[in-house]
């Protein structure tokens, strides 16, 4: 059985669904706090919730490609990187409006990083970085490359 990009979306998706709520369980525990760290919480989860609906739409694209393919080893690998980050996720206590954001630009970077990890596994000989597979992942750090942009200009 070859494994594919919508497996390794799949699992990918599952980490954003779990960044969701761990915004949702932050705005809801800080809500009795600061109300702005509440709300800068759910501005953070709806990201994440686009960043599952990125997943969700590059599954849709890769059943129209046939360059999808990934190696077993490669594979494996990744399921075990996925897997330690979704185990790290935990939901912080936050006090301030600085901490969030902090938190949520750490979590970011850390994100990403992730993703480049991936993505340079992928990577056997320079026609690998032509395929669908390649440019998926590469699209999901982009886009986390721009939120964590957007954020860091919150960071002081």
């Amino acid at each position: 059985m070859a494994y594919t990009l919508a497996d390794l979306l799949i699992r990918l998706r599952v980490i954003q669904e779990s960044s969701v709520k761990m915004f949702e369980d932050i705005a809801n525990n800080c809500s009795h706090i600061d109300i702005r760290i509440s709300s800068i919480a759910r501005v953070f989860k709806t990201e994440e919730m686009r960043h599952v609906q990125q997943c969700n739409d590059l599954m849709i694209e890769s059943e129209r490609h046939e360059d999808t393919e990934i190696p077993f080893d490669i594979y494996d690998k990744t399921y075990s990187l996925i897997s330690e980050f979704k185990n790290r996720i935990y939901v912080p206590q936050i006090s301030t409006v600085q901490e969030l954001i902090s938190f949520a630009y750490e979590y970011e970077k850390s994100t990403t990083a992730l993703l480049l990890d991936i993505r340079g596994r992928m990577v056997r000989n320079s026609s690998d970085i032509a395929n669908f597979s390649y440019i998926a992942v590469t699209q999901l750090i982009l886009d986390e490359q721009k939120h964590t942009a957007a954020i860091s200009i919150f960071i002081k």
